[in-house]
């Protein structure tokens, strides 16, 4: 039998569905800064699991850089325990353009390396640090 995790913010235009047995997460609608906490939670459940965690997002609609971050450190964490990498198996035209523009081509398994790799966006207005107005 199957355990499921379900995470949906329908608000927000995400779901996310865990199946910890194989382990499996499947993301399907917009991934951005909101679903990151989410992301990062279901991620999270399946730390302790040595099994390769498979991850399906040929649902994605729509992903921006926030929403990849929990998968780097998920896969970091996983490289330094030793444990089997992420691997993604399944994109969307959304998911495969990011990728791409990042130039982290190392799925089907998270290449953490690659993404290291890639520039600090520069911000696009100075913030004055003492309340964080625009100069």
């Amino acid at each position: 039998m199957a355990v499921e995790q379900q995470t949906s913010d329908r608000t927000r235009g995400y779901s996310l569905h865990l199946d910890l047995t194989e382990p499996r997460l499947i993301a399907l609608g917009e991934l951005d800064v909101a679903a990151v906490p989410d992301i990062a939670d279901a991620l999270a459940m399946v730390d302790e699991k040595s099994a390769r965690l498979h991850v399906d997002l040929s649902g994605v609609t729509f992903c921006d850089t926030s929403a990849l971050q929990p998968f780097v450190e998920a896969a970091r964490r996983r490289v330094e325990r030793g444990q089997s990498p992420i691997a993604i198996e399944s994109t969307s035209a959304a998911v495969d353009r990011l990728l791409e523009i990042l130039q982290v081509d190392g799925h089907p398994l998270l290449d953490v390396e690659a993404w290291d790799r890639v520039e600090t966006p520069r911000p696009t207005q100075i913030l004055d640090h003492r309340d964080e107005r625009p100069v």
